[in-house]
């Protein structure tokens, strides 16, 4: 099992393996599975975009939303036996604050930014998890593509 990070990806087609993120709360897993080549990639969001405002640059690839999820829309447009109208495409996470201050409401941008990439490049994703006051540890199986999801309440 192969386990990815904050900002981080992975990409694989090997049989018999998988991809774990754990704990996510406003981040978000986008996971890309071909069910001919079994090319299985996931994401591990952390921000919606970058803050050019402030400076704050993360140097992880798969940090912000933004930056990310067309490079890795992109690698499948190149990948041969991968029709990405045929991607299955699962968007877990993104979960709300339970503080009512909470005005950056980061979950919520995350999902939508990368629902809305999505739509533009043409992917229906048929599955997700998100929103809701839930940390969430996800995991897929390159051989069938079968997502796991556990969840837990969060205390914030």
């Amino acid at each position: 099992m192969i386990t990815i990070g904050l900002g981080e990806y992975a990409i694989t087609d090997t049989e018999n393996e998988g991809i774990i993120t754990h704990s996510l709360g406003s981040c978000v897993a986008l996971i890309l599975y071909c069910p001919i080549s079994k090319c299985t990639s996931m994401a591990h969001i952390v921000l919606p975009e970058r803050d050019k405002k402030h400076g704050l640059i993360q140097d992880k690839e798969a940090y912000y939303a933004t930056d990310f999820v067309p490079k890795m829309i992109h690698f499948y447009l190149d990948k041969p036996n991968c029709d990405i109208k045929g991607l299955k495409a699962y968007v877990i996470g993104g979960a709300v604050s339970k503080n009512p201050a909470d005005v950056f409401k980061i979950g919520e941008r995350n999902v939508q930014i990368i629902e809305n990439i999505l739509k533009v490049h043409g992917i229906a994703y048929e599955n997700h998890e998100t929103l809701g006051s839930y940390s969430r540890t996800v995991e897929i199986h390159v051989n069938d593509g079968t997502v796991k999801i556990r969840k837990r309440n969060m205390i914030i």
